[in-house]
């Protein structure tokens, strides 16, 4: 008997299951023993979250990401993050929110490295 997926895949860069699962893997061990980063640690996967997942702070070129299937325009590329869909984006602010119960510190180091700049 041979099986046919009937799974449609969506647009490439929205397509981000796999981000997803990894930053809920994260979460679930991070929430399982809260002590399990250092402290530089924390404020290293806080920044990967909030740079790489949910804005846009340092724009930096992602061609490596994106196939030559997919037509995006030069100044768009710089703007992209990785967490393009709901499920993924909803799993970093998860981590993000487990981040800061765990490490209240971070909440300042937070507001005052990427809020309050924008604030001008």
């Amino acid at each position: 008997m041979n099986y046919k997926s009937q799974e449609e895949k969506g647009k490439i860069l929205s397509d981000d299951s796999n981000l997803a699962g990894f930053i809920k893997i994260i979460h679930e061990l991070i929430s399982s023993d809260p002590h399990l980063l250092s402290e530089a640690e924390q404020q290293t996967l806080t920044d990967e979250i909030i740079n790489r997942c949910l804005f846009t702070f340092e724009i930096s070129p992602v061609e490596v990401d994106i196939t030559k299937s997919v037509d995006i325009s030069a100044s768009e590329k710089n703007m992209l993050n990785k967490a393009q869909s709901t499920s993924s984006r909803k799993a970093a602010f998860d981590l993000l929110q487990t981040l800061c119960n765990n490490n209240p510190d971070l909440i300042p180091q937070i507001i005052n490295g990427y809020f309050c700049p924008l604030m001008g």
